[in-house]
């Protein structure tokens, strides 16, 4: 069956003679119309893929017909004839959402070659829309169900809190002896129950703080914080763990460098996040070194980088690390623990700063992390203290 085509003409012979090019020579379904308001009427009853419209029509012109079908039925093709004298007319017309022109008098092979190119363009972009349309209904499902499960997720971590925290009581009390002495065998075991219970009171936290984020509910308060202080702190921190590899862990942040304006606990668990990771991916006798400098142009903000002597990222990975639940693969990670949030949510905590977060890395020479956060000024204090 061939595409519907209502051909609008004042003239009889000019509609006899285009009917039958368009059936005969065409292929084509083809109605006719006398005026433009007779045009707009079979429109609004029937469905229609083309419009062929002379300019001049009594009553309301080709131009107007043109301009109306483009508003209220724009997935219809328009075209308008035009004589020699009226050619500004036929481009008036193009810029009003007609697809093409035909000028008088017609040359009929042009004119169906023409018309059927229009008329492919017109299912080029129909079958596109359907396309997108079908994304759009996809990604509308997929935005639905990721927030069912930032829900579940929160509601869970909610739950598990609570008899984790108590269950954890429990054994402490027994491990205390508190309810009588106990045999190595039955410490060493409690032990192990108490480690996964802290283990998975880790992964709640995660959870609700993953949840928090996504779902823009964590708050922040920002204060100024000396970037030198605060890295010299966090390193202390994992001093003895770094002894334990014969990690050297270095602080190579200038003096002078000044303060940040943010949230201290988020940017401690930025840091903490991040160095934990270098220490596991670092071998025995390997390096770990701190740096923050100013950056260019403006110098709003202070760029701090954790470089690490470990093991490496893939490139096919990298892509991939600040994903939820996203784990570099097993044959580079035998030894690291963890359920693949650690990075998403620190990419989260720095972007709620209005900060950007990124890794280079290259297998077998270690990788490089490197955040942005404000610099304190006196513009800050916006960021003062609010949910984000």
């Amino acid at each position: 069956m061939g595409n519907r085509i209502l051909v609008v003409d004042d003239e009889k012979e000019v509609r006899t003679l285009l009917f039958r090019a368009l059936t005969q020579m065409g292929g084509f379904q083809v109605e006719l119309a006398e005026t433009a308001e007779e045009a707009l009427h079979r429109i609004e009853k029937e469905d229609f893929e083309l419009v062929l419209t002379d300019l001049r029509l009594p009553g309301m012109d080709g131009l107007q017909l043109v301009s109306e079908i483009v508003r209220t039925k724009p997935a219809i093709i328009t075209i308008l004839l035009t004589g020699h004298a009226t050619i500004d007319s036929a481009l008036e017309a193009m810029k009003r959402g007609a697809s093409d022109y035909l000028r008088k008098p017609v040359d009929l092979h042009e004119m169906i070659i023409r018309l059927r190119k229009a008329l492919e363009e017109r299912s080029r972009f129909v079958k596109l829309k359907e396309l997108a349309d079908n994304l759009e209904k996809s990604n509308q499902e997929l935005r639905r169900l990721d927030e069912h499960k930032s829900e579940f997720i929160s509601l869970a971590s909610h739950e598990l809190r609570t008899p984790l925290t108590i269950i954890k009581s429990q054994v402490q009390t027994v491990l205390d002896g508190k309810i009588g002495r106990m045999n190595k065998s039955q410490i060493e075991f409690l032990s192990t129950v108490e480690s996964n219970i802290d283990r998975l009171i880790r992964l709640v936290k995660d959870l609700l703080d993953l949840s928090r984020i996504q779902t823009g509910k964590i708050e922040i308060r920002c204060e100024e914080l000396d970037v030198i202080d605060l890295i010299h702190y966090i390193l202390a921190l994992f001093k003895v763990e770094a002894d334990k590899k014969s990690i050297s862990l270095k602080n190579e942040v200038p003096k002078g460098i000044g303060c940040i304006y943010a949230d201290r606990e988020k940017v401690e668990r930025i840091l903490i996040n991040l160095i934990g990771n270098a220490l596991k991916f670092t071998p025995e006798g390997g390096e770990i070194l701190v740096s923050a400098q100013v950056l260019g142009g403006e110098g709003n903000d202070v760029v701090i980088g954790v470089r690490d002597s470990g093991i490496g990222i893939p490139d096919a990975e990298l892509e991939k690390i600040f994903e939820k639940f996203h784990q570099v693969e097993e044959s580079l990670s035998e030894s690291a623990e963890g359920a693949g949030l650690g990075l998403a949510i620190t990419k989260g905590l720095v972007e709620v700063h209005h900060g950007k977060i990124w890794a280079e890395s290259e297998v077998g020479k270690g990788s490089v992390f490197s955040f942005t956060l404000p610099i304190f000024n006196r513009d800050s204090r916006s960021l003062s203290s609010s949910t984000i």
